[in-house]
C-alpha cells in the first residue's frame, strides 16, 4: 500500500505548515498537469545542459550571477522530475514488499545505463577527478545527471512507503523534515559552489548536515512493515535488501579525498559525475544512497531478528481475523441457514484449521439429540460416521465449557483413521443467556496443534456466533408466528435482553442504570463484563439516530464488546479495534459515541476512554463537581489512524464516596413543555445536590429531577435516554 505523505498542520485558520510545500507532497495532479511537468523537465534540462557543456566543457569561468542561474534551473528542472514520479507512483498502490523489489529493479536499469554510457560515450578524466580532459566527459556527466536524480527520486518515494507504513504522525513529520533538509542542503551546496570560496562556507554546512542525520537516524528505523511479511517474503525481502544495499553503496561512493583515482583512468563512480554537473546535484543523489544503504543494512538485521517471531505473530493475526469475522455475522441474522455455514467457514478461514463442523439439538428427535447442520471441508456424513457426538456434545454442553482433545485418535469418542485428517479436536459450546444453542467442532490434522491463543480465540469467536444464533433462532420462530405485525415488539425484547439484567454487586462499588428507548427500540447500549475478580469493564454507547436502524447497530455493539473486551480490555485497544471493525459495516452517515473504562479494585481507580460521547460527570469528596472529558471522536467518523492518535486515556484514583455520572445525549436533550432543554448544566447542579447518595438513590433522584422539569411523566423521551451511576464504596 502507497501511503502518503501529505500531512497538513493547521498554523492559523486556513494556513498549511510549509513543511509540505517544501517536501512537495502535495499532490502534482492538483496543481499541474503531467505533460507540464514534463515541459518544464525538459526545457530547463536542455537549457542546463547546454550550458553545462559549453562553458564547463570549454573551460569558461562563468560570473557567480550566471552560475546561480544555472543552479536555479537544475533545481527547477529536478524538481519538476520530482512531481512527474510522485504523481506517477501514487497513481497506483503496492505494498512494502514490491516497494523494495522495484527499488531493485530501478537500481539494476540505473546501473545498465551508467555502463552503457560511460562504454558508447568516449571520455575519461586526468588523475585529478576534479578536472575532466573531454568534452565528451562533461557530456557523459549532462546525460547521467538526470538519470541518477531520477533514480534518486525513485528510491525516496519508494522507501517513503516503508518508513511510512502504518506510522503515526510523528514520523511522517520526520520524514517530511529530512526531505526537507535534503533539499535545503542540496541548495546550499549550489550556492557555494557559484561563490569563490570562504570561511563561513565548512559551518553552514556543518549546521544543515547535522539535523540531517538525527533525522535520518529516526527515520532508518521505522520498520513497521517487517512484521507482516511471511517467512518466505522475509528471507526473498533479506535477499533483495542486500543487493539494493550494495547498489546504493557503490551509488554514493566518492574518490578518494584528495581526488586522486586509486585504481586506473577508467575506474569512475556515479557520484564523481553527478559533482561536474553541479555540488547540489551531487549531495542529493549521494544522500539519498546513504539512506538507501543504511535503511537496507537495518531492513536486513530486523528481517533476521523477526524471523524466529513469525508464527507468534500469525497466530495473533488469526485471533483478529477470527474477531473481525464476526462482524460478517450480523448481516446473516435472517437467514439461519447461511449464518451457520458462515460460523463452520470462518472458523477454518481465521484460524487455518483443515475442518469444522456446527452441531445443534435437533427438535425432531424425542430426546433432542444433536445434529449436523452445517460443515465445511467435511461431510456431514463422515462426521455422523467417524465422530460419537452424542458423548462429546453432551459433555462439552453440560459443563458450557471447551473440550479439547489433543490427540483426537486416541480417544474412545473418535473413531477416525489417520488418513481422515482429524488429530487435534476442539468443541467450544456456543451458549447465550445461560443456554446451550450448539457446539462448534474445529479440527487440525497435527497432534496438539490448538494453543492457548487459539483456544481464547475461538471461544470469543463462539460467544459471538452464539449471539447470532440466538438472534436468528429468535426472529426466525416470531416471525413464523406473528410474521410483520409483531417486529418492533419483538426487536424491543431483543434489545432489552442485550442489556445487563442485574448489576454487578461488588463490596467496593455501588451502582445503578438505566436505558430507555425514544421509541420502541433504539441505538442507547449500556453494559459491564467481569474480566476478573478484580477489573470490571463498563460502557456506555449511542448509536445517531433512533429506532430499528439505530437497534440494530446497538446489538452488534453488544457483540463486539463482549468479544473485545476479553481480547484487548484496556481502554485504547478496545476503541481503536471496535472503530476498526465498525468502520467496515457502518454506513457513512452513521457513527456510534462510546465511553469505555475499566473499575480495578487493586489500583483503586477507573481508567476510562471516550469516542465523541457526552462527558462523564465527577463528584469526588468537598471538591467542586466537574465534567471528565477526554480526547476523542465518534466510532465511524474516521476510519483512519487519526482516530488512534486522538484517543485519550485518563486514570482516576477513587476514594470512597467518589460518584461517576455517565448519560447518553437523552437526558441533556429533554426538553419541558415549552421547548426549553435540560442541558448539563441542570443534570451538574442536579449531581452535586445528591452527590452523598448511595448509587440507588441518586439515580432515581436524578431522573425524578429530569421528568419534574418535562412536567409530564407520560411523555415520552425526544431521544434515546441512558443514565449510569458509579459510587467508589472503597476496596476491601
Amino acid at each position: 500500500m502507497v501511503l502518503s505523505t501529505t500531512v497538513i498542520v493547521r498554523t492559523r485558520p486556513g494556513g498549511v505548515s510549509i513543511i509540505n510545500r517544501l517536501a512537495l507532497s502535495i499532490p502534482p495532479r492538483t496543481r499541474l498537469g503531467r505533460g507540464t511537468l514534463i515541459a518544464i523537465f525538459v526545457s530547463l534540462y536542455v537549457a542546463a545542459a547546454a550550458y553545462f557543456v559549453l562553458i564547463k566543457g570549454l573551460g569558461s569561468h562563468p560570473s557567480p550571477l550566471l552560475e546561480l542561474v544555472f543552479q536555479a534551473a537544475v533545481l527547477g528542472c529536478f524538481g519538476a522530475l520530482w512531481l512527474f514520479l510522485e504523481d506517477a507512483l501514487t497513481r497506483r498502490e503496492s505494498t512494502p514488499f514490491e516497494s523494495y523489489w522495484h527499488s531493485l529493479v530501478a537500481a539494476a536499469i540505473l546501473a545498465a545505463l551508467f555502463f552503457v554510457v560511460v562504454l558508447l560515450i568516449p571520455g575519461g578524466f586526468s588523475e585529478n577527478v576534479r578536472q575532466p580532459y573531454a568534452i565528451s566527459t562533461v557530456g557523459q556527466s549532462a546525460i547521467l545527471a538526470p538519470i541518477f536524480f531520477g533514480f534518486a527520486a525513485f528510491l525516496m518515494l519508494r522507501l517513503r512507503t516503508l518508513v511510512l507504513y502504518r506510522s503515526g504522525r510523528r514520523i511522517r513529520r520526520c520524514w517530511q523534515w529530512m526531505l526537507v533538509l535534503m533539499v535545503l542542503n542540496a541548495i546550499i551546496a549550489g550556492i557555494f559552489e557559484a561563490l569563490p570560496e570562504n570561511a563561513v562556507e565548512i559551518w553552514v554546512k556543518i549546521a544543515g548536515i547535522v539535523p540531517l542525520v538525527a533525522l535520518s537516524a529516526v527515520n532508518v528505523f521505522q520498520m513497521s512493515w517487517v512484521v507482516h511479511l511471511t517467512v518466505g517474503k522475509k528471507f526473498l525481502a533479506i535477499v533483495v535488501a542486500g543487493l539494493l544495499m550494495v547498489f546504493c553503496g557503490l551509488f554514493s561512493f566518492y574518490p578518494d579525498s584528495d581526488g586522486q583515482i586509486s585504481v586506473n583512468d577508467t575506474f569512475v563512480t556515479p557520484a564523481l559525475f553527478l559533482s561536474y554537473f553541479g555540488e547540489g546535484l551531487q549531495f542529493f543523489v549521494m544522500a539519498v544512497g546513504w539512506f538507501g544503504m543504511t535503511y537496507s543494512l537495518i531492513s536486513i538485521l530486523a528481517l533476521i531478528f523477526h524471523l524466529p517471531t513469525t508464527s507468534v505473530y500469525k497466530r495473533q493475526e488469526g485471533e483478529m481475523d477470527a474477531f473481525y469475522s464476526l462482524t460478517g455475522l450480523v448481516k446473516e441474522v435472517f437467514d439461519l441457514n447461511k449464518l451457520r455455514n458462515t460460523i463452520v467457514k470462518s472458523a477454518v478461514e481465521a484460524h487455518r484449521a483443515t475442518m469444522a463442523w456446527l452441531a445443534v439439538p435437533d427438535p425432531d428427535s424425542g430426546f433432542l439429540r444433536p445434529c449436523v447442520v452445517a460443515a465445511h471441508n467435511i461431510e456431514k456424513e463422515t462426521v455422523e460416521r467417524r465422530i460419537k457426538l452424542n458423548a462429546l456434545y453432551d459433555e462439552a454442553a453440560s459443563t458450557q465449557a471447551y473440550l479439547y482433545l489433543d490427540q483426537a485418535r486416541a480417544d474412545s469418542r473418535v473413531l477416525a483413521r489417520a488418513s481422515d485428517g482429524i488429530a487435534s479436536l476442539l468443541a467450544v459450546p456456543l451458549a447465550a443467556h445461560h443456554s446451550v444453542l450448539g457446539v462448534l467442532f474445529v479440527v487440525k490434522n497435527v497432534k496438539g496443534a490448538f494453543e492457548k491463543d487459539d483456544i481464547r480465540a475461538l471461544s470469543a469467536f463462539a460467544s459471538q456466533a452464539a449471539l447470532a444464533l440466538d438472534n436468528a433462532r429468535m426472529f426466525e420462530r416470531q416471525v413464523e408466528r406473528e410474521r410483520l405485525a409483531r417486529e418492533l415488539a419483538i426487536a424491543r425484547d431483543v434489545q432489552q435482553r442485550l442489556l445487563p439484567q442485574r448489576m454487578p454487586v461488588y463490596e467496593h462499588l455501588d451502582m445503578a442504570a438505566v436505558s430507555v428507548p425514544a421509541l420502541e427500540v433504539g441505538g442507547d447500549y449500556y453494559d459491564y463484563v467481569e474480566l476478573d475478580d478484580a477489573r470490571l469493564a463498563f460502557i456506555v454507547s449511542d448509536v445517531s439516530g433512533k429506532g430499528t436502524s439505530a437497534a440494530f447497530y446497538m446489538a452488534g455493539m453488544h457483540g463486539i464488546f463482549h468479544s473485545l473486551t476479553r481480547i484487548a480490555p484496556d481502554p485504547h485497544d478496545f476503541l481503536v479495534h471496535a472503530n476498526r471493525v465498525l468502520g467496515e459495516t457502518l454506513e457513512r452517515s452513521v457513527f456510534i459515541s462510546v465511553i469505555y473504562g475499566i473499575v480495578d479494585s487493586r489500583k483503586q481507580e477507573i481508567s476510562l476512554a471516550r469516542a465523541g460521547h457526552c462527558p462523564a460527570i465527577v463528584a469526588r469528596g468537598s471538591k467542586p463537581v466537574e465534567f471528565l472529558r477526554p480526547a476523542g471522536i465518534g466510532m465511524g467518523l474516521d476510519r483512519s489512524n487519526r482516530f488512534r492518535d486522538i484517543l485519550e486515556v485518563v486514570a482516576i484514583k477513587m476514594t470512597p464516596g467518589d460518584t461517576i455520572v455517565f448519560c447518553t445525549d437523552g437526558v441533556v436533550e429533554s426538553r419541558s413543555a415549552n421547548g426549553e432543554e435540560y442541558g448539563y448544566d441542570r443534570l451538574l447542579a442536579s449531581v452535586d445536590s445528591w452527590r452523598h447518595e448511595d448509587a440507588a438513590p441518586l439515580h432515581a433522584a436524578l431522573l425524578d429531577d429530569l421528568r419534574t422539569f418535562m412536567g409530564n411523566s407520560t411523555r415520552q423521551y425526544d431521544d434515546d435516554m441512558t443514565l449510569l451511576v458509579i459510587k467508589w464504596c472503597g476496596a476491601t
